[in-house]
Formats: C-alpha cells, structure tokens, sequence
C-alpha cells in the first residue's frame, strides 16, 4: 500500500519560493550592480560595499526580536510585511541618487531577510520534519541558488540594455509576485494545523511529540556554542564577500560582462544541488564528516579562483564555489539543530544567524578594501581559502564537544 503524500514537502516547496525571493533575490544578485552603480556615482567598491555592512547590522539587530515573537504573531502576517519591505528596499535604490540611499535600502533589505526569509524557513523545516531535516533544508534553501542562476544572465542583460535602476525595479515587482500567492494558499505553519505529524516523528505515550536538546539556560553554558559561534562568524566573514565580488572579479580578469555573469549562473546552479547533496550526507553520516568533505572543496573553490581566472577553466572554480556557499546555509541552520536540539531551535537559530551575519557586516566592507589597496583580488583568495580552513576545523571542534555535553549534562546519547 501507497504512503500518502506528505503535505509537508509542499511547506518545503513554499520556502523554496521565500529563499529564491528573499536571500536569491536581494543578496546573491547585488554582485551584478557592483560595477555599474560604482562607476555611475564615480565611487570605490569599498564605500558602496558599505551597504552590505548596514543589512547585515540590521539582520544582527533584528534576528533575535523576530526570533523571539514569531510564534506569538501570524507567520504569514509577517512574511507579507517582509516581502513589501524588501520591494521597498529595491526601489529606493532604483531612485538613488548617491551612495547613502543605497544604505538606507541595506537597512530595509536586512530587516526584510528575516521577516520573510530565514526565520520562517527554518521555523517551518523545523516544524514539518523530524527525519529527513538535512534533505528538507537543503531543497528549502536551494531556492536562493535557482533564483541566482535563472535570473543572472537575464538580469546583467537588462542592468547593460536598460540600466540597473531599471534592474533593481524589476527585482521589487519579482519579489512581491512570488512571495505573495505561495504564502496566501501553500504555508501552513504546523502539522498540526492539517491534523498530521512531524515527518518521522515519534510520539510518548501521551501523544506529545519528544524534543531534546538543551534548554536556554544551558546553551549559554556549553563551551560548543562559543566555539561553533566563532567558526561560523569566519565563515559568513569570508563566503558572502568572496560571492559579491565573483562577478566583478572575472569581469577584470578579461572575460566579457556576459560570461563573467554565466560564471555566476554557474555557481549558483551548483549550490542548487549541492545544498540538498549536503543535506543528505548530513542525514546519513555526522556532522563532522560532513563538514570535513564541502569544507576541503571550499578551499580548494579559492584555490581554483587563483588558478583559474579567465576562460572555461574558470567554470572549475565556479562549481566549487557553489559548493561553498551551501555549507554557510546548512551549517547555519541544520547544523545548529544538531548540535543544540530542536528544544529551544527558534530560540538558538536567533542567536547564531546574527553572529553570522555579523561575519558577513564585517568581510564585505574588508574584502573590497582589500581589492582598493591592492588593486586585485589574488591576496584576497588566498586570506579567504585560510580563514575558511580555519572555520571549518571550529565546527568540527564544535561538534565533537557538544557529543561530549549532551552526555554529561543531558545524560543522552547525540546522533
């Protein structure tokens, strides 16, 4: 007899929809607007770079106050603000007139991110799967990764035949029109809501659903979260930057405008699949290996860059650095259940996605400043292929502790 079709895979369907128009639409296009909005205004890459500095200080600011009231306001009430917020962000920069609306429309674009974007997606992940978390995750996420690579050569064609105001105008009607019907008639927020259960879940004898983990109170007492918080401060430092200027880069290596953004396609085509490719080693063996095997690809993504600047070569680099972008969302959400439980996830997620945006507020504004002084990026690959090492021997350290504290203060043995 036939399983019936769980509904929950349709919830995942729907997060696909608000990570392609939240983080795919309003973070992972920006390196397409890097050179002209710099020459159009005559300023450094570092000064416009600034912007990505203000959206992440108000993803950091805004992350724990959402985090803690999600469940006690209507989610979909919520994500449709953050959709209109993230519009608004859009268009103010299609009316710039100088660089500082560009950080007023960070502000709105970093609030916007968690009103419609991370939170509820991992929230609903969370909610939906017990099983199978890691694939779920990684199909959730992998929406960031499609929107990238469908809408990059189309939108550099449009940014070069009509200009990027006309391109960023674009992007705010996209956004509206994708999160708007899938949240209205697909999200359901719990399960529960549809007289179901979490995927995989079992049940006590009660009917209650069994959480485990450890609770606020003990989190802040694990030497696991300070050391898993410092590696992924590193990696949001080193892997959004590095992707804002991947275009720019191959641009000035010689390749035309037009390669230079399938280049980009092309990485976010691979971290489509390898997103729920990771997902899926994560669900199979630990988090450890996991984090052993894309980190090593990482590297050698930054490696590749050095090597491999112009032409078809440059597609090696490309696919490995899809790669690398997988590991910061799957570290940064189905790691963090791992590690730490679902007991208190929402409550956790809040504190760690900050830190990794904090990471991110300070690499952007660093790796362009490394490219004014030096004139090219070759320093700046090889600092980054480092601090990634470095990153990913924390997480793994991380986690071996936390093996350790789930024993001795939970008395339980950790998957």
């Amino acid at each position: 007899m036939r399983k019936p079709f769980f509904y929950g895979w349709v919830v995942v369907f729907a997060c696909m929809i608000l990570a392609a128009a939240s983080t795919g639409l309003l973070s992972y296009l920006n390196p397409l607007f890097i050179q002209p909005v710099t020459e159009a205004f005559g300023i450094s890459r570092a000064s416009f770079m600034i912007y990505q500095t203000f959206s992440t200080t108000a993803t950091v600011i805004c992350m724990p106050i959402f985090s803690s009231i999600y469940h006690r306001l209507p989610m979909k009430a919520m994500i449709l603000a953050g959709a209109c917020c993230g519009a608004a962000s859009h268009l103010y920069s299609s009316m710039a007139s100088g660089v500082t609306a560009f950080y007023v429309s960070g502000v709105l674009a970093g609030t916007a991110t968690c009103l419609y974007g991370s939170i509820p997606i991992a929230i609903l992940t969370s909610n939906w799967f017990h099983e199978k978390k890691g694939v779920a995750t990684g199909l959730a996420f992998a929406g960031t990764g499609a929107a990238s690579a469908l809408l990059s050569p189309i939108m550099a064609r449009v940014i070069e035949e009509l200009g990027w105001r006309t391109g960023y105008r674009i992007i705010a009607v996209l956004i509206l029109c994708a999160v708007t019907p899938v949240t209205l008639l697909l999200i359901r927020v719990t399960p529960e809501e549809m007289g179901l259960t979490p995927y995989g879940q079992r049940l006590q004898e009660h009917g209650a659903p069994e959480k485990q983990g450890f609770s606020r109170k003990q989190v802040f007492s694990t030497r696991s979260l300070w050391l898993f918080a410092l590696g992924i401060f590193l990696i949001g430092a080193v892997t959004a930057p590095a992707q804002q200027q991947l275009v720019a880069y191959w641009s000035e290596a010689g390749n035309s405008a037009a390669f230079a953004a399938s280049l980009y396609s092309l990485v976010m085509l691979t971290a489509i699949f390898s997103k729920i490719f990771l997902g899926s080693i994560y669900d199979r063996t630990s988090v450890a290996k996991g984090t052993l095997a894309v980190g090593a690809l990482a590297v050698l993504s930054f490696v590749g860059l050095l090597l491999f600047p112009r032409g078809y070569a440059a597609a090696i680099p490309a696919v490995l650095f899809g790669v690398t972008v997988s590991i910061q969302v799957l570290v940064g959400t189905y790691v963090v259940n791992r590690l730490f439980g679902d007991r208190e996830y929402p409550f956790v997620y809040g504190i760690i996605t900050p830190v990794l945006y904090g990471g991110v507020a300070v690499g952007s504004p660093l790796s362009a400043s490394i490219y004014d002084r030096f004139g090219n990026y070759r320093l700046l690959w090889a600092a980054c292929a480092v601090v990634f090492a470095a990153a990913v021997c924390l997480v793994v350290i991380a986690d071996s502790v936390s093996l350790r504290e789930y024993r001795r203060m939970l008395g339980i043995e950790r998957k």
